[in-house]
């Protein structure tokens, strides 16, 4: 079964709602937590990303706010200190998984 645009979204709107996830639609960017990022399996992560996407684009078309027809989005993956471990780039097809440090 397919999950729709409302469930993906409200999917979205729990994570933020528990602190586990923080996006900054304008710019591309998101903070998430290292353990819910592990949650998924590595074929899942393009569809996270996307899905993390596509909420920008829908909260920045609902603003009013024009953004890049293709942009990246940054995902930075803090542990359980709050320290950001990985950054996630994603340009709508390619996952990259970036240790910091």
């Amino acid at each position: 079964m397919t999950a729709t645009v409302t469930d993906k979204i409200q999917a979205i709107n729990k994570l933020i709602n528990e602190n586990l996830l923080s996006i900054e639609p304008v710019k591309f960017q998101a903070i998430m937590s290292a353990a819910i990022w592990n949650v998924y399996k590595a074929d899942e992560y393009k569809n996270v990303c996307q899905n993390i996407l596509d909420f920008c684009h829908m909260k920045n078309s609902y603003e009013g706010i024009e953004t890049p027809a293709n942009p990246t989005l940054i995902i930075m993956l803090k542990d359980e200190k709050q320290k950001v471990v990985y950054c996630v780039k994603f340009n709508g097809e390619k996952v990259e998984i970036l240790p910091i440090g």
